[in-house]
């Protein structure tokens, strides 16, 4: 059977960042799918020359040492507050995620923050797909 519906367009909402940072160390992104909070603890600092690294892609971000920020993921019913870390151990970055209602249990990784991120979510999957649910906050 042919239809002749057309296919609803959805607008997507453009990003918005509201901040009135350093002044203030909490940050606001949403977007048409999510919103986070950042609050910025450390910002950290950038190691010598000799061994700073630099994010993967086109604009090649510095990564600093000794960074920390709490961020929101996810609605208000299962909000999560997770804090991150970035730390140099032996001249490279190591990224961890800590969770649970104390920062009690952590992930971590030598790769990059996006596999920190994916581990954690992991964590989250196991707990989910086997009935129990985490609880972060």
């Amino acid at each position: 059977m042919e239809t002749n519906e057309t296919p609803l367009l959805v607008k997507k909402k453009t990003p918005v960042e509201i901040h009135n940072y350093p002044k203030e160390s909490t940050i606001q992104y949403s977007d048409s799918e999510r919103s986070y909070t950042y609050n910025i603890i450390k910002e950290g600092n950038y190691p010598s020359a000799t061994y700073l690294k630099y994010t993967k892609g086109q604009k090649g971000f510095r990564i600093p040492d000794n960074y920390e920020v709490e961020t929101s993921l996810r609605k208000p019913k299962t909000r999560q507050i997770v804090k991150c870390i970035i730390k140099y151990m032996e001249k490279n970055p190591v990224y961890w995620v800590y969770y649970g209602d104390k920062f009690q249990y952590h992930v971590r990784s030598e790769k990059s923050s996006s596999d920190v991120a994916c581990l954690y979510a992991k964590v989250c999957n196991y707990f989910t797909n086997n009935g129990n649910r985490l609880k972060i906050y």
